[in-house]
């Protein structure tokens, strides 16, 4: 599919259906609609918090339930935090977990757009 085409035409067993390419469906509506690109914004958030725990623990070569245990709380309770979805992090539990992993938490404060915005929103 060429870059930036949302939608290309494709033969499916002698029929035609649609295909969508789903980032660049994602950048027209981040570009149309504020509402969906602060969701997506936050999404993406949430998403790279959960990515970064679990891969400074596995690069720590920590399990789960170890870190549970240093916490004193379970691996569900580990799993869950480390979830995309999981929206609940509080300050205390992600400092918690950073030091139990002989690590620091760290938090910069920048201009929209500086961390998750586009490039765009960068060059301003």
């Amino acid at each position: 599919m060429k870059p930036g085409k949302v939608e290309q035409d494709v033969a499916l067993t002698g029929r035609k259906a649609r295909r969508i390419d789903l980032g660049a469906w994602f950048r027209k509506e981040r570009r149309k609609s504020p509402v969906f690109r602060e969701a997506f914004d936050e999404a993406r958030q949430a998403t790279e918090i959960a990515r970064e725990l679990a891969r400074i623990r596995r690069a720590e070569g920590v399990s789960q339930t170890e870190v549970a245990r240093r916490l004193k709380t379970s691996q569900q309770a580990i799993s869950r935090i480390e979830h995309p979805d999981y929206e609940g992090h509080t300050l205390r539990t992600l400092v918690r977990y950073a030091e139990s992993l002989g690590r620091e938490l760290r938090f910069v404060v920048s201009e929209p757009g500086e961390l998750y915005g586009s490039k765009r929103a960068r060059k301003r």
